[in-house]
């Protein structure tokens, strides 16, 4: 996220824009911050400028969010994207899973949420709100699919993981990954938060049951 960043946001409600770009105000990396009020304008816009996000609604009027989503990873594979929905659909869900959104939020969550999913997501990972996570997991455990569905890792997390799991300490897992301590801590927290556990201890236990680590 060191450079410029250029977001779109698609909602037709304006109160809910308005919301946003207040909360993006608060990332000095983000210099331009667009609004649309449905799918087709954001498809229009999307094709006439280059952003690197996409924030949207899933409820729009002329083209939804799960249509938008399906347009934007075929058409713009290198715009992430965020889904907004006020409920915890999983149908909606399922389709915004198989179209492979970068994030979804449920509305009326925490406003640094969108602050680290947006962080998260320009890193390359992926951002789930905790209770989008259980529903995802509830369905999930009732039809056979993995448990790494539910939960993403990028290659560094599971190497960090691995080795948490050897009981490394962090200036240890720094010497053998050639990377910082501070980045260690870092990946090591956000562990923590998608595994949704306070500790290495919970972490281990629950990547056990997972299968994420044997």
């Amino acid at each position: 996220m060191n450079s410029p960043l250029h977001i779109l946001l698609c909602d037709d409600h304006d109160l809910i824009i308005s919301g946003l770009k207040e909360v993006l105000k608060t990332i000095p990396q983000i210099n331009r911050v667009d609004s649309v009020n449905n799918g087709k304008q954001a498809y229009d816009q999307l094709k006439q400028t280059h952003y690197h996000l996409v924030i949207s609604d899933v409820s729009m009027p002329e083209m939804d969010g799960i249509a938008l989503s399906a347009k934007v990873k075929k058409d713009f594979p290198d715009t992430k994207i965020i889904m907004l929905t006020q409920f915890s659909d999983i149908q909606v869900i399922k389709q915004l899973l198989k179209n492979e959104v970068d994030g979804i939020l449920l509305k009326g969550g925490k406003t640094n949420e969108i602050s680290e999913a947006i962080v998260q997501i320009l890193q390359g990972n992926k951002y789930y709100s905790s209770t989008i996570m259980h529903v995802m997991a509830d369905c999930f455990s009732n039809s056979g699919h993995t448990p790494e569905m539910i939960i993403k890792l990028s290659k560094r997390e599971q190497q960090v993981l691995g080795l948490i799991a050897e009981e490394f300490t962090n200036k240890e897992i720094s010497e053998k990954l050639f990377i910082s301590v501070p980045t260690v801590e870092t990946y090591r927290s956000n562990l923590f938060r998608k595994f949704e556990v306070k500790n290495s201890v919970g972490l281990i236990r629950k990547a056990m049951q997972l299968g994420f680590i044997s």
